[in-house]
């Protein structure tokens, strides 16, 4: 569970930044969805740290 989250976290910032990236070059229609696939992607690396922490000895 916590690699499968991880990999889905992984995409996510990947697809935050490309969308940073249509933002800095003045795309300013893709803004929003920029800001949600940002906060949603800190919300899923917490999920995998806490499905991480049942890996620790």
């Amino acid at each position: 569970l916590h690699a499968l989250i991880g990999v889905i976290v992984i995409a996510l910032f990947a697809a935050t930044a490309v969308l940073g990236r249509r933002v800095e070059r003045g795309e300013l229609g893709v803004a929003a969805l920029h800001g949600r696939l940002g906060l949603l992607a800190v919300l899923a690396a917490g999920a995998a740290t806490v499905a991480g922490f049942v890996l620790l000895p």
